[in-house]
Formats: structure tokens, C-alpha cells, sequence
């Protein structure tokens, strides 16, 4: 099967050996534009939930003791979007999406959006 130069080059692509059927499955972490797969938070994924954990708990009326980043997605637009997994208590999560401006913007970080009663195997969608 031929494939547009731009597929064979920036996406992991599968197709299936039926010569009667043939499909293709582009993976998402490399799609221009798109959200990336998610991957476990780092250090500075955690600094950025410490940053915004005031702004969530206004959001939420709530007070979390427990605020753990455990999975991220991100999105490069005119900055950076986050959709991040945080733990808050031993079974809860909650989903905070974040925005990190570009530095010749300030590089602010905020939230805008925030999703409670998650579970840890949820997947992390835009909302």
C-alpha cells in the first residue's frame, strides 16, 4: 500500500495483510496538531498542578489534601494545553486542563477547566 510521504516519514502506521481489506492505524503521538498519547507526569507537570491547585480548589469548593499529577496529555497551540490526571485521595481523580503561555507571553499558567469524580483508568479527553 502506498502512503503519502508525510505518513511513511512522522506516524507508526499498520495495515492489514488481507489483500480484500485494507486499513490503516495512524498513532496520535506524533499527528501535527494533535494531543499526545499520555505519558506518566513528571517533576514539572507536578510544579504545574502545585501552581494551579488554589485556582482548582476555588473551582471545585474543595480542599484536597492529596494533589498527585499521575498522567498528562499535552497540546502545542500558541502555547501549551495540559489535560492532566490528578490524584486527590486514595480512589478519586480529578482531570485539570492547563495552559502555559509562551514566554514572550509571560509563560503564565493557568487552569481552565476542571472534571471531578474520575476514576484511575479513565482516559484523558479534551472537555
Amino acid at each position: 500500500m502506498l502512503l503519502p510521504e508525510n505518513l511513511q516519514n512522522s506516524h507508526q502506521v499498520e495495515t492489514d495483510s488481507s489483500p480484500t481489506e485494507a486499513s490503516l492505524s495512524v498513532k496520535m503521538e506524533s499527528f501535527p496538531g494533535g494531543y499526545t498519547d499520555p505519558r506518566p507526569a513528571t517533576e514539572e507537570i507536578q510544579k504545574y498542578c502545585n501552581e494551579v491547585k488554589q485556582q482548582v480548589q476555588a473551582k471545585t469548593h474543595k480542599v484536597f489534601a492529596e494533589f498527585k499529577a499521575v498522567m498528562y496529555r499535552s497540546q502545542v497551540v500558541e502555547g501549551i494545553k495540559y489535560i492532566i490526571e490528578v490524584q486527590v485521595n486514595e480512589c478519586d481523580y480529578i482531570h485539570v486542563q492547563i495552559f502555559q503561555a509562551l514566554p514572550c507571553y509571560g509563560g503564565e499558567i493557568f487552569m481552565y477547566g476542571v472534571q471531578e469524580h474520575h476514576k484511575k483508568d479513565d482516559p484523558l479527553v479534551p472537555f
